[in-house]
């Protein structure tokens, strides 16, 4: 009797996550640590409409601040990185 009701369970959480899926609007993240601490992380862009992507280089090293107020924070960037902003933002 226990095997059944195992079997009934896993049946009803494969039909649940099966119907649920098609309703997700969500972006799948993946991160790869490789040797000397180098982590690349990526992620996609899942949605069902076009957000107007736009990709964006920015060099190591590069000066950066924040942008807000009379005083803003300053920075020099300690990596590079590639990255998309959605919606012409």
């Amino acid at each position: 009797m226990r095997k059944v009701n195992v079997l009934y369970s896993m049946v009803f959480m494969i039909t649940l996550f099966g119907v649920s899926v098609n309703h997700l609007n969500a972006c799948t993240r993946v991160v790869y640590q490789g040797d000397n601490n180098m982590i690349i992380t990526g992620r996609t862009m899942d949605w069902k409409e076009d957000t107007r992507s736009n990709i964006w280089i920015f060099p190591r090293g590069m000066e950066r601040n924040g942008e807000v107020g009379k005083d803003p924070m300053r920075w020099k960037s300690k990596y590079g990185s590639v990255i998309t902003s959605a919606y012409d933002i």
